[in-house]
């Protein structure tokens, strides 16, 4: 009896050693497991040497109370490990939560700071293209009179002059030019695109007998050489009758690129 005493005195206080010495869940169940396990090999051995045994004696009637003091030890450690199952689920619930929280936070983080992903056009060599548009609403026009489309929206290889309103061509090739003009109501516009001093297209804006102002739009493809100068022009001889209007919903506005 004092042997099963003293057994049972060794098994807890190694089990509370364990269970201190444990960093974490796991560590602490597998710790106890070898404890239990080890001490159950040893009990026969400590038995055998503290007590004389009686060959007519079976060993179950030496310690009564080892066997049930092992059980209930086994049942504690089953609970252990239920509950040591649980909370691992549990965390990494919490786990899953707190990175779902992280990564929503850093997307409104993102948003909220004006970060915008933005991407950014590299020209190849030799590239061109332009893009630009009147920004007063209203522009008084003459006879041969270079209208200067002074709001950019893109020009790269910057050869386009905005104030002159003239696109000098960096190397020959074709290209495609296309201008677009409002006029008001009952007026007209004769408007010509120019290469150097050559007339390679013409088109007449009218809103005559209309009832809100009207717009013209022209495209032309031509070859040009590198230095040649392009621009658009009222026509030289003939005055228009309604000055060029822009706006912000509708632009008077020159565009024009490089296709080979």
């Amino acid at each position: 009896m004092k042997v099963c005493r003293i057994i049972c005195l060794n098994l807890f206080f190694l089990i509370l050693i364990v269970h201190a010495s444990a960093r974490t869940c796991e560590e602490r169940l597998e710790s106890l497991e070898n404890a239990v396990q080890s001490l159950i090999e040893n009990q026969r051995s400590i038995v055998t040497e503290n007590i004389n045994p009686d060959p007519m004696v079976k060993g179950s009637d030496r310690c009564p109370y080892l066997e049930k003091e092992s059980k209930l030890w086994k049942r504690k450690l089953e609970d252990m490990e239920k509950s040591l199952t649980e909370s691992n689920r549990r965390i990494h619930e919490l786990e899953t939560r707190v990175s779902e929280l992280e990564f929503s936070t850093q997307q409104e983080s993102r948003w909220s700071t004006g970060d915008r992903i933005q991407s950014t056009i590299t020209p190849s060599r030799g590239g061109a293209a332009f893009s630009a548009y009147v920004s007063t609403f209203e522009t008084d026009l003459s006879k041969d009179h270079i209208i200067k489309f002074d709001s950019i929206v893109s020009n790269v290889g910057s050869h386009y002059n905005q104030h002159s309103g003239v696109f000098t061509a960096p190397e020959q090739g074709v290209y495609v030019f296309s201008w677009n003009l409002y006029c008001t109501v009952g007026g007209y516009i004769h408007s010509q695109l120019v290469v150097n001093s050559n007339v390679v297209g013409a088109m007449y804006t009218s809103a005559q007998g209309a009832g809100s102002i009207r717009s013209t739009t022209c495209i032309i493809v031509v070859q040009v050489n590198a230095g040649d100068v392009v621009y658009v022009r009222t026509h030289p001889t003939q005055s228009p009758s309604s000055n060029l209007y822009s706006h912000q919903d509708w632009r008077s506005y020159f565009s024009g690129w490089k296709v080979y």
